[in-house]
């Protein structure tokens, strides 16, 4: 696999890991009838704010997605619907954040 490629596969996969630790921690603390770690929360989104919307996007969106748009256009609709995600993506984060 292109070195590339295994870099973008390999910060979904942490993403992922990420995302599942926050949806187990709200389970727990609804589970338990305590209040979440805030501080665990806030540190978790804030890395989510940081490397997947200042970095990790911006490789897919100026870097991979116009390389396999020239490659064939069966993917735009798709392409184009991750490139809208990823400009939404901020200012959901914030949200979630102020929330």
């Amino acid at each position: 696999m292109h070195a590339a490629l295994r870099t973008l596969r390999d910060e979904h996969a942490a993403l992922s890991a990420l995302l599942r630790t926050v949806m187990l921690m709200l389970a727990q603390s609804r589970a338990s009838g305590r209040a979440p770690d805030f501080g665990a929360l806030r540190a978790m989104l804030f890395y989510i704010a940081e490397f997947p919307e200042q970095r990790h996007h911006q490789k897919e969106s100026q870097l991979l997605f116009p390389l396999l748009r020239a490659r064939t256009p069966l993917a735009r609709d798709v392409l184009d619907r991750l490139d809208q995600e990823h400009a939404r993506g901020e200012a959901r984060i914030r949200e979630l954040e102020h929330a």
